[in-house]
C-alpha cells in the first residue's frame, strides 16, 4: 500500500538522506515554524511535511503529527505528566474526526527514531 504520492515519497526519502544523524522532528520548531499548529507543555502539532495522500483507501484531507517536545525514541521514554497530556490530545482530535496512529519501534516501515503519532483526517 502506498500511503504517499509518489512525488512526495521520492522528496520524503531525499529528505531524510540529506539529514544524516539529525532528528528531523526536533528541528522543527527552529527550522519551520510555519509547520507549527500548536505548542503545549510536552507536544507540539505540526502539518506533516511529506503528507500521506490516503489512508484506509480513502483521500486525506489534513495530516498532522503530534510530536514530543523532548526527543523521545519510543512512547516508553514519555514520562507520566507527558502521557497524560498525550492522551488529552489524542481524545480532542479523535472526538475531532482524525485517525491516531503511531509505529512500534520494532516497525520495519519506521523512518524516524523520534516518537511522533500521525493524526489523519479522511473524506
Amino acid at each position: 500500500m502506498t500511503w504517499r504520492d509518489e512525488s512526495v515519497e521520492a522528496d520524503y526519502a531525499n529528505y531524510i538522506a540529506s539529514l544524516g544523524d539529525a532528528c528531523q522532528l526536533c528541528l522543527i520548531p527552529e527550522t519551520n515554524p510555519t509547520q507549527m499548529v500548536n505548542k503545549y507543555t510536552h507536544f507540539f502539532t505540526v502539518h506533516a511535511k511529506f503528507p500521506y495522500s490516503n489512508w484506509d483507501s480513502r483521500a486525506v484531507v489534513e495530516h498532522l503529527m503530534i510530536v514530543p517536545i523532548k526527543h523521545a525514541y519510543s512512547l516508553h521514554e514519555i514520562e507520566e505528566e507527558a502521557s497524560i497530556e498525550l492522551i488529552a490530545l489524542l481524545k480532542h482530535y479523535e472526538e475531532l474526526g482524525y485517525s491516531i496512529y503511531a509505529r512500534s519501534t520494532k516497525n520495519a516501515g519506521r523512518s524516524v527514531a523520534h516518537q511522533h503519532t500521525h493524526i489523519i483526517k479522511v473524506e
